[in-house]
């Protein structure tokens, strides 16, 4: 056999025109060439030898080294059985299903729905996903076919492009009165129209609303204050054993001050403790206390707050001896 009759039969192998055992080749046609096949191939070849494979993995081997089969060509030709399971519906897609079986996609889709692969099974139906399906910009002529849509139209919510109306929130020119002064905020004039605050207000100042004109700057009043907005965190810290108040006589901020300062202005006077036989007393003169020490047979009595003395008893047991005596004499 030649060589080029051996290239046209393998040619005609692995074009699928050559799926039978048995090949016709060169001219005239009776010339045939018997190719070996079985299900299953020999356990031992030597180089140069083919075989057609007609199971499992169809197709035409070649032996390339010592008892080893190499296939050079096998499906192309669509060679062996195929099956199906369940049954093929009509107008729907046929898929692989493993082996040399087939089997149908099990839906149709819609007028309105794509097919999506799908790596790890089979693929599917479904609308196109704006965010995932596609990459790119959507062409302006794709919206209502691009009509009416230029450089100062907008693609409205009514599915048509639209010329914005000044002031309605769109877009437009605007004007100013008076400069726009550096740094000053902007306010609306009416219309399309601007003007500038005219105030930068200052470091120790907060812009105030109004509900009837224009904000202005403003150090900060009680009336921005809400109610219990000030917590005692929001206090200067204070040193210890100090209260805030004022003790000036007149309307000034409060100050710390001490417990001490605070009982003077308040009229509470610190002495000393008194001792067994002294009392504390209040001298209405000159307004100071001042300690009244007891006499000689005073005693006070703290339970009841009284004092008592001996001396009434002994006059009484005099008078009494007198009474005696006189009652003696009178015998």
């Amino acid at each position: 056999m030649s060589k080029r009759v051996l290239s046209t039969l393998l040619v005609a192998l692995l074009s699928g025109a050559g799926c039978a055992a048995i090949l016709a080749l060169g001219s005239p046609p009776q010339t045939r060439l018997v190719i070996p096949g079985g299900a299953t191939l020999p356990t031992t070849c030597a180089v140069q030898e083919v075989y057609f494979k007609t199971a499992a993995t169809v197709g035409l081997y070649a032996c390339t080294a010592t008892n080893t089969w190499t296939v050079v060509g096998s499906g192309g030709g669509g060679v062996g059985t195929v099956t199906h399971t369940g049954a093929l519906t009509l107008s729907q897609l046929v898929i692989g299903n493993g082996s040399a079986d087939l089997a149908t996609l099990g839906a149709a889709g819609t007028t309105t729905t794509l097919l999506h692969g799908n790596v790890a099974g089979a693929p599917t139906f479904s609308a196109v996903d704006l965010a995932n399906d596609v990459s790119g910009n959507l062409a302006v002529t794709h919206l209502n076919s691009g009509t009416n849509a230029s450089l100062t139209t907008y693609w409205r919510g009514d599915g048509t492009w639209a010329t914005p109306t000044p002031g309605g929130g769109g877009g437009g020119t605007v004007t100013n009165t008076g400069d726009l002064t550096l740094h000053a905020l902007v306010l609306g004039n009416a219309g399309v129209d601007t003007t500038a605050l005219g105030s930068l207000g200052t470091t120790t100042t907060l812009l105030h609303g109004n509900a009837a004109g224009a904000p202005s700057f403003g150090a900060v009043v009680t009336n921005d204050l809400a109610a219990n907005a000030v917590t005692n965190a929001k206090l200067a810290a204070m040193a210890s054993l100090t209260v805030k108040a004022n003790l000036t006589g007149g309307p000034l901020a409060p100050t710390d001050v001490t417990l001490a300062d605070l009982a003077t202005a308040m009229g509470i006077v610190t002495v000393a403790d008194p001792n067994a036989n002294t009392l504390l007393g209040w001298d209405d003169t000159d307004g100071t206390v001042v300690t009244i020490t007891l006499g000689a047979g005073l005693t006070y009595t703290h339970s009841t707050h009284t004092l008592s003395s001996p001396v009434p008893a002994q006059i009484a047991a005099l008078e009494a001896r007198i009474a005696a005596l006189e009652a003696q004499v009178k015998k």
